[in-house]
């Protein structure tokens, strides 16, 4: 039963109100870190009677059935979260509104038009249903942009973004049509949600990832890049 759909919300608590009840629920010290990722929306580590959580900042609207699910959660009683993902579910598009994200995109680089490669991958490979909006990422001015990321889907936001340090003739175009064909297909294959850990690169994806033509030569160039 879903009880967070029957209850209300909460009057919105304070980092230290939430703390403290997370503590008294529990019995054990909790040290809290609230975040704005809205990726991973809650982790913890235990160790004995002590546990690092780091939470979502929406939890702050939590009702006491939610956040006591997730107290029976962190200490084992049970492993269904039914509730707690229904709240995400509901309050993740109201927190966007709040923080009134502002999108800058920029597809167009110095060499290559991410929106042309998009829509040509959309049509070749996805019958245009991925409906994701794409970007180039921000440029690093002391010149230290980050190789280990190269691409990134955004889910909350459905955005992708491209390391501008592919934007270069140095790069082969059907590298960068690989990097968005593979950030495409984490939006059209989606996640496999396992307690609180998301599964992204699974063999599903895997064995569609492969059908990109110019996928060992793409892959033989990164492995050198």
């Amino acid at each position: 039963m879903e009880i967070y759909a029957k209850t209300p919300l909460s009057t919105p608590l304070t980092a230290k109100a939430l703390h403290e009840y997370l503590e008294k629920r529990s019995g054990i010290s909790i040290k809290l870190v609230l975040t704005e990722n809205l990726t991973t929306m809650f982790s913890f580590k235990r160790s004995g009677n002590v546990a690092t959580l780091r939470i979502q900042k929406i939890f702050l609207k939590a009702n006491t059935a939610i956040l006591d699910e997730l107290v029976h959660y962190i200490m084992g009683r049970q492993r269904t979260i039914v509730n707690i993902r229904h709240f995400i579910k509901m309050n993740t598009i109201h927190f966007l509104q709040e923080k009134k994200l502002k999108l800058n995109l920029n597809p167009i680089g110095k060499h290559y038009n991410l929106l042309d490669i998009f829509n040509i991958l959309n049509a070749q490979y996805f019958s245009d249903t991925v409906n994701a909006q794409i970007t180039w990422g921000r440029r690093q001015s002391n010149n230290r942009t980050k190789k280990r990321t190269l691409g990134l889907y955004n889910i909350p936001q459905n955005i992708i973004r491209i390391n501008p340090i592919l934007d270069t003739p140095s790069v082969p175009s059907y590298v960068v049509h690989y990097i968005v064909y593979h950030e495409m297909l984490h939006c059209h294959v989606g996640f496999i949600q396992r307690n609180t850990k998301r599964l992204y690169h699974t063999s599903t994806f895997r064995q569609k990832e492969r059908l990109f033509q110019d996928y060992q030569k793409a892959v033989a160039f990164l492995e050198k890049f």
